[in-house]
């Protein structure tokens, strides 16, 4: 049954009917002065939709829910209003769905395991009461950007800026150390997710939904990290959108605006000083997963990807296979940004950007080295040959694979860092200085077995001790390394 309502000469300059449909781009006439990107009603269930194109008084919609059971005739409503998405206190330890609806509250709300089609309910709570503290008061200049007041988020946010707008389910088992106390990690998360009965064509809304709440925190002064998992299945939503509004396809289908779409959604990201008072700067710092199939890098979303971003991690099937986990190919990987960082570094960490760089030339040898093993064995390497590539299955077996669930290895402060390369490219030339005065491997190597035990534990550590502690006793390793090759060349 239609809902009641439509009546009079207002709401019906303001409705429309369908004209066709075809899956979840549905075409509706007498729409006359309807907006590009206007948000709409359609159907007798009210289904949301987004208008995406107009011709004459025909719209084309993109509708955001399942539109089985639309027929031709059936009405669409204006509402004036472009799809937007609400922001203010309440947002954090929040999960919605791509157009921002609360799911925890129509679950609640339906009683219903599944998304009932044309519920719409707000997506911050109208009856939780925040404890407002005003920042100004009657008679102050405001200007957009301005913060006008403060609300007590949760334990973890304490406060969350409300801001004057300028012109533009728990998870507990997830937690973060905060100043020696554990706090649920969604105190600082918010969810979009689409659920699997959702059309794909609610993916391509999901991504920018999730960028808008982003900049909403860099506004007020925060460090965002926005994780978008997987642009390959949004590249997917716009191919599948481009097929039914009929445009001519590009490269396996995805239409030929795809990179410029990437390109309009990566720019977003960034440091930024914010407008009004007091100064703030925030940023936003976008990690997009893309998921080639067949891990096949010429994908048309892989290579318009890796044309735009500054920072690549390749992750390596083989490597997950062998539980090295992070599973990242350091010679597939890299950064633009290490020559504007070299300036940072040489404040406080001068012998960083050199020993990164020799650790990855070291493993990019052992990589050409492995290929030579695998032909005529490892007992025909020279011995600087050996030294290599013992000293690399060190870093890849002891610096590199991390535990994330560990203390000691969850995170590593850059100090910690410095040091274990420095210890192990010490060691590396250490050897190498040895070989060349006549010693073998083989004694240098059951000489400083109890060295390269230490190498290998170097990383159990726990950063929480304090950096001076643990670089006095990395430091103490440091010479004991000097004192035994020292020795050794002296036999």
């Amino acid at each position: 049954m239609a809902p009641k309502g439509n009546k009079g000469g207002e709401d019906e300059l303001n409705s429309g009917k369908i004209f066709s449909v075809s899956g979840p781009v549905i075409v509706a006439e007498d729409l006359i002065g309807v907006a590009m990107y206007e948000l709409v009603k359609v159907g007798h269930e009210n289904l949301v939709g987004e208008v995406i194109r107009i011709n004459g008084d025909q719209a084309t919609i993109q509708v955001y829910e399942e539109t089985a059971g639309v027929t031709v005739g059936d009405p669409v409503l204006r509402t004036g209003k472009p799809l937007s998405v609400e922001l203010g206190p309440g947002l954090l330890n929040g999960i919605y769905d791509g157009i921002q609806r609360p799911l925890a509250k129509i679950s609640e709300e339906s009683k219903s395991i599944y998304i009932p089609r044309g519920i719409a309910l707000p997506a911050l709570d109208r009856e939780k009461k925040w404890d407002f503290t005003p920042t100004l008061k009657v008679g102050d200049h405001i200007t957009g950007g301005d913060v006008w007041g403060t609300v007590f988020e949760n334990s973890f946010i304490s406060t969350h800026r409300i801001l004057f707008p300028p012109r533009a389910r728990d998870f507990p088992e997830l937690t973060i150390d905060v100043d020696g106390r554990k706090e649920p990690i969604m105190k600082r998360t918010t969810l979009i997710a689409n659920t699997s009965n959702m059309p794909v064509a609610a993916r391509e809304a999901s991504i920018y939904t999730g960028i808008t709440v982003a900049e909403y925190f860099r506004d007020q002064g925060l460090d965002v990290a926005m994780m978008a998992d997987s642009s390959s299945r949004w590249a997917e939503a716009l191919r599948e959108i481009s097929g039914r509004l009929g445009e001519m396809p590009a490269d396996q289908g995805f239409p030929a605006y795809l990179s410029a779409k990437l390109a309009s959604f990566y720019e977003r990201a960034g440091r930024i000083q914010t407008l009004g008072s007091p100064d703030r700067l925030g940023s936003v710092s976008i990690v997009g997963a893309v998921s080639p199939p067949g891990g096949d890098f010429s994908d048309p979303v892989t290579s318009s990807t890796l044309g735009i971003v500054q920072v690549f991690w390749g992750l390596d099937k083989k490597l997950a296979q062998r539980k090295h986990f992070p599973s990242i190919n350091t010679s597939l990987s890299y950064s633009k940004y290490t020559n504007v960082l070299d300036k940072w570094y040489e404040k406080d960490y001068p012998d960083f950007p050199r020993l990164r760089d020799r650790i990855k030339q070291l493993l990019s040898d052992s990589e050409e080295l492995d290929q030579v093993v695998q032909l005529v064995g490892k007992s025909a390497l020279s011995d600087p040959d050996k030294i290599t590539l013992d000293m690399a299955s060190i870093i890849k077996e002891d610096f590199l694979q991390q535990n994330g669930y560990s203390d000691y290895d969850q995170f590593c402060p850059i100090w910690k860092t410095e040091w274990m390369m420095k210890l192990m490219m010490g060691f590396h030339d250490e050897a190498q200085k040895a070989i060349a005065q006549g010693q073998s491997w083989a004694k240098v190597r059951d000489a400083t077995g109890e060295l390269q035990s230490q190498l290998r534990q170097l990383k159990f550590e726990v950063p929480s001790d304090g950096e001076e502690q643990i670089c006095k006793k990395y430091e103490g390793i440091h010479q004991q390394l000097l004192d035994k090759f020292a020795s050794v060349m002296d036999e």
